[in-house]
């Protein structure tokens, strides 16, 4: 076994040894290419949502309900870093 095969278990993202170049991009995104792209066009899609919705929601309507979004992710965080199990 050479140290080669054994770096592949010691995996270094920023690794710039070009014999394992193959083996980081595979890792790093294109076997999540699905992922991704569902990801980008869900924002491309939000963005379009939330410019059309703007000008229809008044801002005090909107910053109670980031405040209660904010607010509710951060104690479901909490009680999960806690060790809650029965956390949705």
């Amino acid at each position: 076994m050479t140290f080669f095969d054994l770096s592949i278990y010691h995996f270094y993202p920023f690794d710039v040894d070009p014999r394992r170049k193959s083996h980081h991009l595979g890792f790093l995104g294109f076997a999540y290419w699905q992922l991704i792209t569902g990801m980008a066009l869900g924002a491309v899609a939000g963005s379009w949502v939330g410019t059309q919705l703007r000008d229809y929601v008044p801002e005090r309507i909107f910053r109670l309900g980031a405040k209660a979004l904010i607010t509710i992710l951060c104690a479901r965080m909490i009680l999960k870093a806690t060790g809650f199990t029965q956390v949705p």
